[in-house]
C-alpha cells in the first residue's frame, strides 16, 4: 500500500536525525591487556591488504555510519564534538575546557569514572589524533554522498612508533596517542625513548609515573574498530617488528 505523505515526512525526517547520545560509562576501564589477538594476519598477506587498500576509499552507503562514530566521540560533559578534546589516563576523553572546568572546582578525578587524575593534570593537552578525527569526519558528515577516504583516515590513525594503525590505542593526557604495546615499550626505565615524540623531560616524567595506570582511549579505540577491524588485531609480536623498524614482509 502506497506511504502516506505524513509516513513519507517522518521517515525523512528520522533518517536526519543526529544519534542518541550514549549514557556514560560508569564502570572503571580494565587495564590494558597483552594478551595474543584471536587471529593474526599472515605478514606476506598483511603487506598486500594494506597496499590494495591504500588505494581504495571506504564506501559509505549510509551517513548514519559516520554520524555513529561521531556519537561516540563527543564530550562525555556537555554531550558535544569536541574541537580540542582531552583524554584522561583513565581512558575518557572531554572538551580541553570542560576538563579544566572540572578540576578548576577542585576535584581532579575523571568525571567519569572518578578515578583520580592527579599531577598529571597539569600537562592534559589536546589530543591531537582524535582532534583531527572528528574534523575528518565532521567533514564527511557535512558530504553524505561522498565516500570516506579510507587512506587519509588511516594516515591519522597510525601509531607514530610503530607506524600501523593503533591497536589498543592509548592516549597520554600530553595528547600524544600509542599503540597500548608501543607505549609500554617506549615508557620502560627512564622514558627516554619516548623523547622523539614527547619532548618535555617533566611531561615525560609524569608519563612514566602513569604508564602502569594508562588505559585504553575508549573513544578512540571504538572508532579504530569500526573503521579498520582487521588491522586492530595485527599481531603484538608484528607490532614489534614494525617499532623496531624490521620489514614485514618475511625477510630478514
Amino acid at each position: 500500500a502506497p506511504h502516506s505523505s505524513t509516513q513519507l515526512h517522518t521517515a525523512q525526517h528520522s533518517s536526519t536525525q543526529p544519534p542518541r547520545h550514549r549514557q556514560p560509562h560508569t564502570e572503571p576501564c580494565s587495564p590494558i591487556q597483552h594478551r595474543a589477538a584471536p587471529y593474526s594476519l599472515p605478514v606476506r598477506g598483511l603487506v598486500v591488504r594494506l597496499a590494495l587498500e591504500r588505494t581504495r576509499a571506504l564506501q559509505v552507503p549510509d551517513a548514519p555510519f559516520v554520524r555513529s562514530l561521531l556519537g561516540g566521540l563527543e564530550c562525555a560533559i556537555c554531550s558535544a564534538l569536541p574541537e580540542e578534546p582531552c583524554t584522561t589516563q583513565c581512558g575518557h576523553s572531554f572538551c580541553i575546557g570542560c576538563f579544566h572546568d572540572v578540576c578548576a572546582q577542585g576535584t581532579r578525578r575523571c568525571p567519569m569514572c572518578r578515578e583520580a587524575v592527579g599531577a598529571i593534570s597539569r600537562y592534559v593537552a589536546p589530543n591531537r589524533v582524535q582532534a583531527e578525527l572528528v574534523r575528518q569526519l565532521t567533514a564527511a558528515a557535512e558530504q553524505p554522498s561522498a565516500p570516506l577516504q579510507l587512506g587519509e583516515l588511516r594516515e591519522t590513525l597510525r601509531c607514530p612508533a610503530c607506524k600501523l594503525v593503533m591497536g589498543g590505542a592509548v592516549s597520554a593526557p600530553t595528547g600524544d596517542s600509542f599503540c597500548g604495546g608501543c607505549f609500554t615499550h617506549l615508557a620502560r626505565g627512564d622514558g627516554a625513548a619516548l623523547a622523539p615524540y614527547v619532548p618535555d623531560e617533566r611531561a615525560r616524567r609524569a608519563l612514566v609515573g602513569i604508564r602502569s595506570k594508562l588505559r585504553v582511549n575508549v573513544a578512540l579505540q571504538s572508532a579504530i574498530e569500526a573503521l579498520f577491524p582487521a588491522e586492530t588485531r595485527i599481531a603484538p609480536a608484528v607490532r614489534q617488528r614494525a617499532l623496531r623498524g624490521e620489514p614485514l614482509d618475511g625477510r630478514p
